[in-house]
Order: C-alpha cells, then structure tokens, then sequence
C-alpha cells in the first residue's frame, strides 16, 4: 500500500505569508515573508498534531486542520466586509455572532 503525503494544511498555512509578500513585493523584504511562512507552518503543524491526537486518522485530522486554518485565517477580512452592516434588525460586525459562527463551522466541518 502507498503512502500518501498530507500536504494541503500547510499549503494552506503557506498562502497569507505568499499573499503578505506579493502585495508589498516593493516595500517587504523576503525574509521578512519567510518569517511569516515559518511561523504559519509552525501553526498548521501544531493544528495538525492537536487534530490527530484528537481523531486518531492522518487523512481526518488533516482535513480539520485545514478547515481550522481557512477559518484562523478568514475570520478578520470577514469581520472587515460586515462590520457595522444590520441584518434582520441585528448587527452582524460582531465578533459574538462571528466567532459563534465561525466555532459553528468548525465543529459541522469536523463532525
């Protein structure tokens, strides 16, 4: 049977450094980027570890870590785009009905 490599949570980690580093590619030095790319590796490990301790499957806790980093990743520039917008009568730009929702999606997303 073949071993298959787990490499899309740090693909994933990988990306705000690369972003960070394409939009000031005039102003940030690389390894300014790659300082940032360290510690968002750094990061996607330990949420890959956390989530095998906790599933005992590779593929399964990769899958979780990957979703945890999409979500760590997401939540400001989602906070950003419905800051101050009303829905129903309620403000949605609140970090309570957000971070309620983004631990939503992480637990339907794990379950």
């Amino acid at each position: 049977m073949r071993r298959s490599w787990i490499l899309h949570p740090f693909w994933i980690a990988l990306f705000p450094a690369a972003s960070l580093l394409a939009r000031n590619v005039g102003q940030l030095p690389p390894s300014e980027a790659a300082r940032a790319a360290l510690v968002c590796l750094t990061l996607s490990a330990i949420a890959l570890l956390i989530a095998r301790v906790a599933l005992k499957d590779w593929h399964a806790a990769a899958v979780v870590a990957s979703l945890s980093l999409l979500l760590f990743f997401s939540y400001g520039h989602t906070y950003n785009q419905i800051k101050g917008r009303q829905l129903a009568g309620l403000t949605g730009g609140r970090h309570r009905f957000l971070a309620a929702l983004w631990a939503g999606l992480l637990l339907g997303g794990a379950a």
